[in-house]
């Protein structure tokens, strides 16, 4: 209405343009500098609490700076075209009285409703994140993930592994040891398919597996459900599966 007010009062198309424009790039430059800001707070919240492992890295200064100045000339170009367009192609009077104005309404209504679409998923997806990430730190894996440290060993050091077991052992500060290829609910394990019992086919899932010595229960303090721990007897191998694999196998009850 401001501009068909203006263009009643004898304002040129070059001059409503610019005014426009003006007004767009001081409210999206506020709208950059709250998003920056906001940036500069979360940031470090973020990488410390969602991603702790692959922390968001941002751009160099320059290419920041850049960036954002594009998106900002941009975005305050395309939002000054549409309202010029749509004044200049609406009869004054049905302007003032906020009729409806054909496909050009269609049109602002469109943007309104992807604006506030968009809006909303990603306010839902940012909660989701959230919510997922608590979870995952919270709940209850199965394991004690807690005041557990994890050791690469070069192949070097297996030699004196008998060395290192005994001063592990000696330590007071230290619970218990094991030594393993990898943690529980570590992805970066080996499988392949096996034959169990006396069944001629193989089995169609492929069991994967860990390596690690008898500790490995006590260390991450995983609870049995049935059956007892395995020996490190290697003439006599047993195994430990889990409730998944002992239902593919057939039996429902551990």
């Amino acid at each position: 209405v401001e501009m068909v007010v203006r263009k009643i009062l004898g304002s040129s198309k070059k001059q409503l343009f610019y005014q426009f424009l003006l007004e767009t790039l001081i409210l999206t430059l506020l709208s950059t500098i709250f998003a920056l800001i906001l940036l500069s707070i979360f940031l470090n919240w973020s990488n410390g609490y969602l991603f702790q492992d692959e922390p968001i890295a941002i751009l160099s200064f320059s290419s920041l700076i850049s960036i954002v100045g594009l998106t900002w000339i941009c975005t305050a170009l395309l939002t000054s075209v549409y309202p010029l367009l749509f004044v200049n192609r609406t009869p004054i009077q049905d302007a003032l009285k906020k009729l409806t104005m054909g496909r050009w309404s269609f049109t602002r209504k469109s943007f309104i409703i992807l604006q506030n679409v968009i809006a909303m998923v990603l306010l839902i997806a940012t909660l989701v994140i959230i919510l997922q990430v608590h979870y995952l730190k919270n709940t209850d894996l199965g394991f004690e993930r807690e005041q557990v440290f994890l050791f690469p060993m070069k192949k070097e050091m297996f030699a004196s592994k008998e060395k290192i077991k005994h001063f592990l052992a000696k330590r007071p500060d230290i619970t218990s040891f094991s030594f393993c290829d990898n943690p529980p609910a570590n992805d970066k394990v080996w499988g392949g398919t096996i034959q169990f019992d006396d069944r001629s086919d193989w089995e169609k899932r492929p069991a994967r597996y860990a390596i690690a010595d008898s500790s490995y229960i006590k260390t991450f303090n995983i609870k049995l459900v049935a059956g007892h721990n395995f020996n490190d007897n290697p003439k006599n191998p047993e195994f430990l599966i889990n409730q998944k694999m002992a239902r593919d196998l057939g039996y429902e009850n551990p």
